[in-house]
């Protein structure tokens, strides 16, 4: 399931796998991963199972085969701290798609493994295409003719029912020239984002919403 929208002449598709496409410029972008946190929490006694991650690449992995983009962004956090088998994982995923392109723009978590990148994932630390500008972090100082697109903040909102029932989902969340998407990873979470101003799309299962 997806919502598209028009922003600047170009269509966007804002989709419930929490992945981002655009139809122009048959580019599929991808926010905040994390990969390896599972074996991160691992280290710390947490019994977190490290097949989250396997299902997070199989769940990307799906989402190309379905839409074959010519080239994938992941729009920084990719990985989520040191060295551990799950990047050697990653690794050989990527071998499965030799016809794309795939960019990392990076994050604040990537450092660790910026060494270490297979040959067919560049590393940028923006990627600008007018009058769009994609970002890890959501840029302070933004101009009018630009379109920001950004990961890094988690976004999520709160929905509430009946009596004291409530739940934090995952959303994309939008203002005139702003979009931060939400985190891709399954154990990445959710920041409640303020609603005023702002155009929410929020994610529960497989489906996408305005509210």
């Amino acid at each position: 399931m997806k919502i598209a929208l028009d922003i600047h002449n170009n269509s966007f598709w804002l989709m419930a796998n929490k992945c981002l496409y655009w139809k122009e410029q048959s580019t599929l972008v991808v926010s905040d991963v994390h990969l390896g946190k599972a074996s991160h929490f691992q280290k710390a006694g947490l019994p977190i199972p490290s097949l989250i991650g396997h299902e997070d690449l199989n769940a990307i992995a799906k989402v190309i085969f379905d839409i074959r983009p010519k080239t994938v962004i992941f729009l920084g956090d990719l990985f989520h701290s040191n060295y551990n088998e799950e990047w050697n994982w990653f690794k050989t995923w990527m071998d499965h798609f030799p016809e794309t392109q795939f960019k990392l723009v990076i994050g604040n978590h990537d450092q660790a493994i910026l060494p270490m990148l297979p040959e067919n994932l560049d590393a940028i630390e923006e990627w600008f295409e007018p009058p769009f500008l994609f970002t890890h972090e959501p840029v302070e100082e933004m101009k009018k003719d630009l379109f920001y697109v950004s990961g890094h903040l988690h976004p999520g909102v709160v929905i509430k029912g009946k009596g004291r029932q409530y739940a934090k989902l995952p959303c994309f969340w939008k203002k005139k020239n702003q979009l931060i998407m939400p985190a891709f990873g399954n154990l990445t979470g959710a920041m409640k984002m303020p609603t005023k101003g702002a155009e929410i799309y929020a994610i529960f299962e497989n489906e996408i919403v305005k509210i």
